[in-house]
């Protein structure tokens, strides 16, 4: 359930005022069986979430305020409260002991942000950007008990939220008479309590029997401070009228600084090349995404980036060709076909446990009323 209320004031020309208020309310009721395939005879099974259900919900009024200093720059700063109240029960005995039967995580924080938009003159804009963040955890971060390769995940009812710091710096040019668009965006955000999985021990122990097998116990902690950087980049040229190219390019590095490790969920570098054709009522875009290289020096070492299913030396570079063709018939009503990973390339995007889809036909009818 959410129940979002906007609203907008405008005070004259130069300024104006936005603000609101988000309430969510999420209800995870978990229940899981065994069933044999051939006598279809069904048996216990531990669940994923909490068995005796979980709640989640949250409140958060905000503000921002924008004003236009002059022609070539605008500022804008607002503020957002956030509380959040989370409750989970867990009645298994059987699978998993844990030292408690229910937790409650009751949290609150305010965030910020600034930002400065500065256009010098028509073909340059320049933008600075300083903002917090703040992220409590959610049922999947702190409820789930599940096995995977040599470990099992279990709850840590001592899960802080998580905050951080962002800056960025972008860079738009306008070139050729404004046919082509060029823009680069950089970050870096510090991250305090940061979430990651990390080895763990339940009831003094570093292993436990689980579903039969003797695994290594791991868990979401907190390390005291991890680093996340990097560039994304966009081109876009107008060829002609009707012919359009633009690319993106987009590059993340990321730190545990606290143990001195990689972080994981942190992609390889990656992007999409677009060529565009658009003559009403046609559109054609053919375009290729990539990824490169992750390097299996570069994965988390606790597990979350799936090591396991990658090669010896890591996740492979991969492209893909595709084509995708739109008509639109009336107003409101658009047919769509796509022809996805032309060469059926087999790949496997970074971190996944299987590999993705091969060659693939789409076809789409859209309306609208």
């Amino acid at each position: 359930m959410a129940l979002n209320a906007d609203f907008h004031k405008i005070n004259n020309a130069h300024s104006e005022w936005f603000y609101g208020l988000e309430i969510t309310h999420n209800d995870v009721q978990s229940k899981a069986f065994k069933q044999d395939i051939f006598t279809y005879e069904k048996s216990a099974a531990s669940t994923r979430y909490p068995d005796g259900g979980s709640t989640l919900s949250t409140a958060a009024p905000y503000i921002s305020y924008k004003n236009q200093l002059s022609k070539k720059a605008t500022y804008s700063i607002g503020a957002r409260y956030n509380y959040t109240i989370l409750k989970a029960s867990f009645l298994d005995t059987i699978y998993i002991q844990l030292p408690f039967n229910a937790l409650t995580l009751n949290n609150n924080n305010l965030t910020g942000n600034m930002g400065l938009n500065y256009r010098p003159t028509e073909n340059w804009k320049f933008h600075i950007g300083l903002s917090t963040a703040y992220r409590s955890p959610n049922v999947d971060d702190i409820g789930k008990v599940f096995a995977k390769n040599d470990y099992v995940m279990v709850p840590n009812s001592e899960l802080k939220p998580e905050t951080a710091y962002n800056t960025e710096l972008g860079i738009t040019k306008l070139m050729f008479n404004k046919k082509v668009t060029f823009n680069v965006i950089g970050y870096y955000t510090l991250i305090k309590n940061a979430i990651v999985r990390d080895f763990y021990q339940l009831n003094g122990l570093d292993s436990m029997q689980y579903e039969g097998e003797l695994l290594q116990i791991q868990a979401n902690v907190n390390t005291a401070e991890a680093n996340v950087y990097g560039i994304s980049s966009n081109i876009l040229i107008h060829i002609s009228k009707e012919l359009q190219f633009k690319s993106n390019l987009n590059y993340t590095f990321g730190e545990n600084t606290t143990a001195s490790v990689p972080l994981g969920h942190i992609p390889p570098i990656y992007g999409r090349t677009d060529l565009i054709l658009n003559s009403e009522p046609l559109t054609v875009d053919f375009y290729v995404n990539y990824q490169g290289w992750k390097k299996i020096e570069d994965y988390s070492p606790f597990g979350e980036d799936n090591a396991s299913k990658a090669t010896v030396d890591g996740t492979p570079p991969w492209q893909t060709f595709n084509l995708s063709i739109a008509m639109k018939i009336k107003k409101s009503f658009m047919l769509q076909a796509a022809l996805e990973n032309m060469l059926d390339t087999h790949y496997r995007q970074f971190a996944s446990g299987v590999s993705a889809s091969g060659r693939n036909f789409v076809v789409t009818i859209r309306a609208n009323f």
